[in-house]
């Protein structure tokens, strides 16, 4: 990146924290934590993650298989959102760690929106790494935002980020299906993941999140694969 950041947001998805079983994989965390904390040391910058897997988590612990209930789903989550914040606190030690979790409304509301924005500020001048999800926990479909893609475009305006920064498990953005055609990376809006049918969010939405215009906010890039440094 030619411009030198401030302050930057990652967004992680789930596919990029789990193995082919769906289970968390720490070395991948390791990894991703390791990437972000070594660009906001070369830059000077704080950093924000955007980060999915509370979900995967839960139902590893609670020995849940797919297709949940939404009380389920929401059990999940509230469950793998304390592992996953305690594998991201050891993943990004020395930098402290924050919790924050958002719905729709958080954004939405103008006071709410506020105060979302305070907390983060505070987090970020602190010396903390704010891990922001989803409240899933009590998000229904009518509170949701729709996914943490969406929700890493919102974080970013409300960090005034210069960079945001999306992690999934393919090389990118491609013409075709990767898995069944030899197309290159693109310019045409269509990407696919091994893990398509089973986690929310996909190419259509990062897509959207990618293409923002300078002017309205930060800088978007094509989803980078989040097994490589």
């Amino acid at each position: 990146m030619e411009k030198r950041l401030r302050r930057f947001v990652v967004k992680v998805g789930t596919s990029s924290l789990t193995d082919r079983s769906g289970r968390i994989a720490p070395p991948a965390m390791w990894a991703i934590a390791r990437g972000a904390s070594v660009l906001a040391d070369e830059h000077g910058a704080r950093f924000v993650l955007v980060s999915s897997g509370a979900g995967a988590a839960g139902r590893e612990r609670l020995g849940l298989d797919l297709p949940l209930t939404l009380p389920d789903k929401q059990a999940a989550a509230a469950v793998g959102q304390t592992l996953l914040m305690l594998d991201w606190s050891r993943a990004l030690a020395p930098r402290p760690v924050a919790q924050l979790l958002l719905s729709a409304d958080d954004v939405r509301d103008r006071e709410r929106y506020v105060n979302a924005k305070h907390a983060l500020e505070a987090s970020l001048r602190l010396g903390a790494v704010p891990v922001v999800n989803e409240n899933d926990s009590v998000a229904t479909s009518e509170l949701k935002l729709g996914d943490n893609d969406t929700l890493s475009a919102w974080v970013s305006y409300l960090v005034d980020a210069d960079a945001l920064i999306i992690l999934t498990d393919v090389d990118g953005l491609y013409e075709a299906d990767p898995r069944r055609s030899r197309a290159p990376a693109g310019s045409r809006w269509c990407a696919t993941s091994r893990r398509w049918r089973r986690w929310p969010g996909g190419a259509e939405t990062r897509a959207e999140r990618a293409a923002w215009p300078p002017s309205s906010g930060p800088r978007g890039s094509p989803p980078k694969r989040g097994s490589r440094p």
